[in-house]
């Protein structure tokens, strides 16, 4: 049986916007674990989390642009911040 590139990039896209959200809605507990188990400060704490959503946006565009076109979900804006980054 072969499956389509088209529905394996959708599927894909599909599990990284949820472990997005998973990792929006669970940063605050994330944040406590870290201060509980490394010691790590707030200002610590909030940069980690913010390197590894600006990584796992990166990885989305870097996976899906040989498909051509934006992934879907992707605000311009957000783009070009995350580039910045």
């Amino acid at each position: 049986m072969s499956v389509k590139p088209e529905r394996i990039a959708a599927a894909a896209r599909a599990r990284q916007v949820a472990l997005l959200g998973l990792l929006a809605a669970r940063a605050d507990a994330i944040g406590e674990s870290l201060a509980r188990t490394h010691g790590m400060v707030a200002w610590d704490r909030h940069k980690t989390i913010g390197k590894l959503q600006r990584g796992l946006w990166a990885l989305r565009e870097q996976r899906f642009h040989g498909l051509g076109g934006r992934p879907r979900g992707c605000a311009s804006a957000r783009t070009s911040r995350s580039r910045a980054c």
